[in-house]
C-alpha cells in the first residue's frame, strides 16, 4: 500500500475562497441563504400551525427539525456538491434531524421561545 498525499487525493468539494489542503464539505453563499430563509420560514409558519393543530409542541418540534434537516441535506448534496441521494444524504439528514430537534426542544422547553 502506498501513502496518498494531499495533492494526489481526489478533491470532491470546492472551496469558496481559494483552496484547502483537505477534502472538506463546504456550503456556498446561495446554499447558506437557502438554509437561513428556509429555517426562518419553518420556524415562523410551520411550527405555529402545528402548535395550533395539536395543542402540544412535540409534533412541531419533530416536523420542524425534519424539515430543517432536509433543507440542510438538500443544500449540501444537490446545490453545493451535486451528489444527489445516497447513503451520505440520509446520514446527514438523520444527524441534523437529531441535532436540530434537541436544539428546538431545549429552546422551547427551556422557555427561550414562548
Amino acid at each position: 500500500m502506498r501513502w496518498q498525499t494531499k495533492n494526489e487525493e481526489k478533491k470532491e468539494f470546492k472551496a469558496s475562497f481559494g483552496s484547502t489542503d483537505y477534502n472538506i464539505p463546504t456550503i456556498t453563499y446561495k446554499g447558506a441563504f437557502i438554509i437561513a430563509i428556509g429555517s426562518f420560514l419553518v420556524m415562523l409558519v410551520v411550527m405555529p400551525i402545528l402548535d395550533a393543530l395539536f395543542k402540544v409542541k412535540y409534533p412541531g418540534i419533530i416536523v420542524s427539525s425534519m424539515m430543517i434537516a432536509w433543507i440542510i441535506s438538500y443544500v449540501q448534496h444537490f446545490i453545493s456538491s451535486k451528489k444527489g441521494f445516497g447513503k451520505s444524504f440520509w446520514t446527514v439528514f438523520t444527524i441534523f434531524t437529531l441535532v436540530v430537534g434537541v436544539i428546538l426542544f431545549l429552546t422551547i422547553y427551556g422557555n427561550f421561545i414562548p
